[in-house]
């Protein structure tokens, strides 16, 4: 298997990765706790990986403050976007609209471009997010309006432009220093970030909702950071943007995790939404 097959396969098992942790923090009784515990044990798990790995040189340092500030970014965007409109939809479009930043971006961060069918693949995938994402009735719009709709939209985008500068930054700082030691840096940061924005904006403890919630942190952070690790390497492999991309889909594996193990049910449009999104998969490979 040659070197770009296998960052294929490690993005994909990068996004499934991502769905499981997710799957997990969302079944449980809080999940704004369960997700705050993973972040935590990741950052601590980070810290201590870092003393045998060592810290990456300053070369990288704007690139970490940068994805950590983006993230934050699109984490309060999301979250402002989640309280006007459906989670489904509004995350869809956040993802859908990552690539299309990305796109550009990536010309930068990588020595390899793409031609017409990996636009044509992206633009596939990012349809098929979109359309996974849709559900068969519009949860909240029917209560709140169509001006709270488009105010939930308009968030869910502007997360999608900060989600993709978070993982501009990510790819550039893997490039730059290697995929492990730029990874274990960042779960520090990012862990430290996101703590204090959460103690702000809740005014929970973030120590004591650690120590409630541990076991299910410890699982779910050494889920969530190998699927960081996996795709930190994927970038340094291919372009961002096919990438990022691919490890969308999480989207798609949430949705088939819902379906086989929770009982949910799949509309015609998230059916299609999986459907394109295999077909983009495809085209990128070809491409």
């Amino acid at each position: 298997m040659s070197i770009e097959a296998l960052a294929f396969v490690a993005a994909i098992v990068s996004g499934f990765l991502h769905a499981v942790w997710n799957a997990l923090a969302q079944r449980s009784n809080d999940a704004a706790a369960a997700m705050i515990s993973q972040i935590c044990v990741a950052g601590i798990a980070g810290a201590i990986a870092c003393v045998f790995i060592g810290w990456p040189n300053s070369s990288v340092w704007h690139w970490m403050a940068l994805g950590s500030f983006a993230n934050a970014m699109a984490m309060l965007l999301i979250s402002a976007a989640y309280k006007r409109g459906d989670y489904a939809v509004t995350y869809g479009i956040s993802r859908a609209t990552a690539p299309w930043v990305l796109m550009p971006l990536s010309l930068w961060v990588s020595d390899r471009s793409f031609g017409l069918l990996g636009v044509l693949g992206v633009t596939t995938i990012s349809v098929g997010v979109l359309l996974a994402a849709m559900r068969g009735a519009k949860a909240k719009d029917d209560h709140v309006g169509a001006a709270t709709a488009r105010a939930a939209s308009a968030f869910a985008v502007a997360s999608g432009l900060s989600v993709a500068f978070s993982i501009y930054a990510d790819a550039r700082g893997a490039i730059d220093v290697g995929a492990l030691e730029y990874g274990v840096a960042q779960t520090v940061v990012n862990a430290v970030v996101v703590s204090i924005i959460f103690q702000l904006q809740s005014r929970r403890s973030v120590i004591a909702i650690v120590r409630s919630n541990w076991r299910i942190g410890i699982g779910s952070a050494i889920i969530s950071t190998l699927s960081y690790l996996l795709i930190l390497w994927v970038f340094t492999k291919l372009p961002t943007v096919i990438g990022a991309s691919l490890r969308d889909s999480s989207m798609v594996f949430a949705l088939l995790i819902g379906t086989f193990f929770f009982r949910e049910r799949l509309t015609r449009w998230q059916w299609l939404g999986c459907a394109m999104f295999m077909v983009g998969v495809l085209t990128l490979r070809a491409a």
